[in-house]
């Protein structure tokens, strides 16, 4: 009479974790979804469309290194120049947070592919998937915030670009035709 109850206990614990395998799955592939819709807004914002800007911005502050020889700017136009050199160094770190971004993405997706092969196979200790579970929501929660603030740093920097490319551009070549003269 003991081994059947203990045969039924078990059984009844298989099952419960069989009733959250579902469930679980269900997660995974939600999070997964989230991943894909992580990877097209990447897309749509990669940084392969603005590096002509980085190398515009670099160019011209080259010539202005080059052939600038005054120590007194107006203020005004000093702050825009630093805005200007900020800009120009976000573009270098747009471009690694692009590729780091990429790269934790795609590693995130094998990560839930490897998890929900487990759960569907049952491998592993079944009383911990549902940590490795919030586990992987919060990584991929830290992977929604990282692409935001690459959207910000992106939209910000162009935005610096557009407003005081055409000033600073105009001044450096300025100093080539003073240089001439």
């Amino acid at each position: 009479m003991k081994y059947p109850f203990i045969l039924l206990v078990l059984i009844g614990l298989f099952s419960c974790t069989d009733l959250k395998k579902g469930e679980q799955i269900h997660s995974i592939e939600e999070m997964d979804k989230s991943l894909d819709s992580f990877h097209t807004i990447l897309a749509e914002n990669n940084f392969s469309s603005i590096s002509e800007f980085s190398t515009i911005a670099n160019t011209t502050d080259s010539r202005i290194k080059m052939n600038y020889e005054s120590d007194t700017l107006e203020l005004n136009f000093a702050r825009k120049l630093d805005a200007y050199n900020k800009m120009r160094k976000s573009f270098g770190l747009l471009n690694l947070f692009f590729i780091q971004l990429s790269n934790d993405i795609e590693s995130e997706k094998i990560v839930l592919k490897k998890l929900k092969l487990d759960i569907d196979n049952g491998n592993g200790e079944r009383d911990k998937y549902a940590s490795h579970i919030n586990f992987e929501k919060d990584k991929v929660e830290k992977l929604n915030n990282s692409l935001l603030d690459y959207i910000s740093l992106r939209e910000s920097t162009l935005r610096t670009f557009n407003d005081i490319q055409d000033e600073i551009n105009t001044f450096s070549l300025s100093l080539l035709n003073k240089k001439v003269q």
